[in-house]
């Protein structure tokens, strides 16, 4: 457990001194076996073209300390398709120069629809391809137009123009928020618990970590859910508060945490439990308690409630490890 503290509270100093930028497009930041690893949110790309996409950045920093970039593509269709490795991608700079690289990603096998903002099923139709920076580089200073295969027949491909640089800003955005975030230097460490690959969802849980309050300890843990029928996911955070004090915890209870800035981030207890906390957090609620550095908790139930403090940024640098320990193995 001392190594996981160390581990957590280096974590947590670089967690907590993000510029603003980055903090709504980071999804993930973790060391693991020697590699680094950044990696943004998807946001679409508006191009006004009839094969509408989004696309994402992951930074991969490797052991012998060389870098590059992953580029991902997710096409919206009604119809799958499944790219093989080694189909090309290009991408014309405004300059004419051209930017050329190679399908990396392999589909996996239970690949489904799902159903779209309208109601009618869709697929996500993923290509990946691996960068070097100043690729990247290039492409964030402005695309006139791209041209990548889904298969290595001639005519199936996309080619998009843009009349507004819509897909260079969109890799701008997410090199520049890549670029304003630390890599960690701490190894992220074996947290999974369980995981479990069901014909409808995944969950995945990760092992119980103890959690010091000023008062009384605590034991944290997460489960990550993906349902494949609808393409979603979600969080648990699990709060066991060991402490005789604490009884019933009824569903529907206001739980507070206090920021180090004087901000707060309220969730509710979801089901009736004794003396433990199930809470639901959105993505954006838990980037928000990590960074925040969580300095209190109140438990506000009928009467007395309960309440205890954290210092050294224990309980959002655990919250930290956990949620990228999760993001190794997370779908979206």
């Amino acid at each position: 457990m001392d190594i996981f503290r160390k581990t957590l509270l280096a974590v947590a100093a670089a967690a907590f001194c993000v510029p603003a930028i980055s903090q709504d497009l980071i999804r993930s930041n973790y060391k693991y076996n020697g590699y680094n690893h950044i990696r943004t949110e998807r946001i679409k790309v508006d191009a006004g073209d009839k094969h509408p996409f989004m696309t994402s950045l992951e930074y991969i920093g490797f052991p012998d300390g060389s870098t590059a970039y992953m580029l991902e593509l997710d096409y919206i269709s009604n119809v799958s398709k499944n790219a093989p490795k080694g189909v090309p991608f290009s991408a014309t700079a405004t300059d004419g120069k051209i930017i050329n690289a190679k399908q990396i990603y392999v589909e996996t096998t239970d690949k489904r629809a799902f159903p779209g903002p309208d109601g009618k099923p869709i697929y996500w139709n993923k290509v990946q391809y691996l960068l070097e920076e100043g690729a990247v580089q290039k492409i964030a200073s402005g695309v006139k137009n791209t041209d990548l295969a889904f298969s290595f027949e001639p005519d199936d491909y996309i080619s998009t123009n843009y009349s507004n640089d819509e897909f260079g800003k969109a890799v701008k955005e997410l090199y520049y928020a890549i670029k304003s975030e630390k890599p960690e230097t701490e190894e992220l460490g074996d947290w999974i618990g369980t995981y479990s690959n069901q014909k409808n969802s995944l969950t995945v849980i990760t092992k119980n970590v103890n959690v010091k309050g000023d008062a009384v300890p605590f034991v944290m843990s997460m489960t990550y859910m993906y349902f494949k029928e609808t393409h979603e996911e979600g969080y648990d955070l699990n709060l066991a508060i060991k402490s005789d004090k604490v009884g019933l915890i009824a569903i529907d209870t206001p739980v507070i945490l206090t920021l180090e800035d004087g901000g707060t981030v309220e969730l509710k207890q979801e089901r009736d439990a004794e003396g433990i906390l199930f809470l639901y957090p959105d993505i954006d609620q838990i980037k928000k308690i990590i960074r925040g550095n969580v300095t209190a908790i109140k438990v506000a139930t009928p009467g007395k409630g309960f309440t205890d403090t954290f210092s050294n940024g224990v309980f959002s640098g655990t919250l930290f490890v956990l949620y990228n320990t999760l993001q190794t193995v997370s779908v979206l």
